[in-house]
């Protein structure tokens, strides 16, 4: 009884931490303290038995990544940002975050390649997910119907655009299809509701009639697993924050494409994102 007490007890500190770093309230041990009524010795314990990481570093790491989320998916400015997350000022915002990438947020936001280690999701909900497979894809295209959504970092629900997005890979139409492919691009959005903007090509590879999206020859990273409407965007960002950023995985600067598989009413999803190699990155060091 008491162990599910505590389990209870961590669920409620984890969900009130994301809620807390979301909203950009400062959050601190104290606070939780005082929140769940214990001692922040005790909380501290409990939290780390339960979960394996320690408080203080849990707040860390989910601060972090809404940052990194927050540079390089949306155009807010670095203030802003950092005022979003707590912080008292720009400069102590861009001292914790080299301290903690090597990299000023400017040169995360700015760079071309995209680095995964700085992402961290929460915890509280855990997917069962197969390790990436490097395969390399020879370059392509897929001709069918441009689908775009707009979206925020912290995966509102409550979107038309998402909710599209969303009929056209999982409705009827997608079903009696029986394999549908997504090339997929986001880039920030220039609008006050949402951070980014997402444009899918939806179709097939070598169609006849539609929009033609290509993705480039190269390395990717295979993953593949069983999805459902339900949770597919919610498994799509597990993997991002999860899985790939303790690969450290480095993303080139090109769509990913996904293949959805449809037969008797299981959906398959083989997801392939582009990546930077390790010799790769030995090259760019020379």
């Amino acid at each position: 009884m008491t162990n599910l007490l505590h389990k209870m007890m961590a669920e409620k500190i984890l969900e009130y931490v994301d809620a807390e770093v979301e909203s950009g309230r400062r959050t601190d041990i104290d606070t939780l303290a005082a929140y769940s009524g214990y001692s922040r010795r005790h909380l501290q314990r409990l939290f780390l038995a339960v979960t394996g990481v320690g408080l203080g570093e849990y707040i860390r790491r989910r601060r972090l990544n809404r940052a990194a989320l927050l540079l390089r998916f949306s155009r807010r400015g670095y203030q802003d940002i950092a005022l979003s997350l707590g912080f008292d000022s720009q400069q102590s915002f861009n001292r914790e975050f080299k301290k903690s990438t090597g990299m000023t947020p400017m040169q995360y936001r700015e760079k071309p390649e995209w680095e995964f280690f700085p992402l961290s999701g929460s915890i509280r909900k855990k997917y069962d997910i197969p390790a990436p497979q490097e395969v390399y894809l020879p370059g392509g295209a897929v001709v069918g119907k441009e689908v775009i959504f707009y979206g925020t970092v912290d995966n509102q629900r409550d979107n038309a655009t998402i909710y599209a997005y969303l009929e056209r890979i999982f409705g009827e139409k997608a079903l009696r299809q029986g394999e549908l492919w997504v090339v997929s691009r986001a880039t920030p959005a220039m609008d006050s509701k949402y951070h980014y903007r997402a444009v899918n090509g939806v179709g097939v590879p070598g169609g006849r009639k539609g929009k033609v999206f290509s993705y480039s020859a190269g390395k990717y990273l295979q993953i593949r697993f069983e999805t459902e409407r339900e949770t597919h965007l919610e498994q799509v960002h597990y993997l991002y924050l999860n899985i790939l950023s303790e690969r450290r995985t480095v993303r080139r600067a090109e769509p990913e494409v996904m293949v959805l598989n449809y037969d008797e009413g299981k959906v398959m999803c083989t997801l392939y994102i582009p990546v930077v190699t390790e010799d790769s990155q030995g090259e760019d060091k020379h």
